[in-house]
């Protein structure tokens, strides 16, 4: 399988902001768009989060690294107030990032 760039698929198939109707394209013409949509690149490394990609991410969760000592949580990045949240209320401030804990996209695999 592979992954495709949904929004580069959807701008082939857009007139005018305006989606063109299934019945004026062919099976065979979405088979195509499908087949040439760019690929997505995954990477296997988990690289923490710039505050510019954190700030693209708002409502999405985001692991929270403490950079002294242990742990870390899941929490949602709220742009709006410039900040992570987690459910019991710890809260992460953007200005901190980098200076007291760090973002990943995914919880960092432990370091045995």
């Amino acid at each position: 399988m592979r992954l495709i760039d949904a929004d580069q698929l959807l701008s082939f198939i857009k007139l005018d902001e305006r989606v063109i109707a299934p019945e004026e394209h062919t099976a065979q013409d979405i088979v195509m768009m499908i087949q040439t949509a760019p690929t997505i690149v995954q990477t296997d490394t988990n690289v923490s989060l710039t505050l510019d990609e954190l700030r693209e991410m708002d409502g999405e969760p985001v692991w929270i690294a403490k950079m002294a000592g242990s742990g870390g949580a899941w929490m949602l990045v709220d742009i709006e107030y410039e900040l992570c949240r987690e459910a019991h209320g710890e809260m992460a401030v953007f200005e901190n990032c980098g200076k007291t804990w760090l973002a990943y996209r995914r919880r960092p695999e432990e370091v045995t």
